[in-house]
């Protein structure tokens, strides 16, 4: 297997952590979070590792994410193509 990406608890400037967190405990998320989510969900999805349709599919919707709503949706899809970025 290609070379997987990192997860965000391995990220170095820290500042990713509390924005999963507050997403895992449903809280709300503004602009800049949502942001960091999709740009960190973009640049998990394109790694070489991944393939298929549905990864296609991922990658193309990435970035039409701005709603926590949006994110949920990306994740469930993620999670059927067995994709697990959080």
């Amino acid at each position: 297997m290609k070379h997987a990406p990192c997860y965000w608890m391995h990220e170095e400037s820290g500042a990713l952590a509390p924005i999963v967190h507050d997403y895992l405990a449903g809280e709300e998320l503004g602009p800049a979070e949502i942001a960091a989510l999709r740009e960190y969900f973009r640049q998990w999805i394109y790694t070489p590792a991944f393939t298929g349709m549905e990864v296609e599919f991922l990658r193309f919707y990435v970035w039409s994410i701005e709603t926590r709503e949006d994110i949920t949706r990306w994740l469930k899809q993620a999670e059927a193509a067995h994709v697990d970025p959080l």
